[in-house]
């Protein structure tokens, strides 16, 4: 049995139609299988970028008395070319944000701050 090693890369910002994202990267390989991911996880509209913000953040909702679902929004590429994938990978992200009504792109993206 064989697991994927995982390297991570610096996060990014993608600048969108609303706003900001802060993007996580890492690369996963296993075998010849080379697959850059770019990722950002939410709960509610909020983005968390760690597991303590996330902790943090159900906490402060649970005190508010609401419960917010939470998502993994992720997408990858297999490529060797590590900056080509990333780089497809935000031209992507750049035509779905533009594809997405005020509310998909809420629930997606989150309530990015403003730049």
């Amino acid at each position: 049995f064989r697991s994927f090693e995982v390297a991570l890369r610096p996060s990014a910002e993608l600048a969108l139609s609303q706003g900001r994202v802060r993007v996580d990267r890492l690369v996963a390989h296993l075998g010849v299988r080379h697959e850059p991911i770019s990722f950002w996880r939410l709960l509610g509209q909020e983005q968390v970028q760690d597991d303590g913000a996330f902790r943090w953040a159900q906490l402060r909702q649970a005190w508010q008395r609401q419960v917010a679902d939470g998502l993994l929004f992720r997408v990858s590429t297999l490529s060797l070319d590590e900056a080509q994938a990333f780089g497809l990978q935000e031209r992507f992200l750049r035509d779905l944000d533009a594809s997405l009504t005020p509310a998909q792109r809420a629930r997606l993206m989150g309530q990015a701050p403003q730049p």
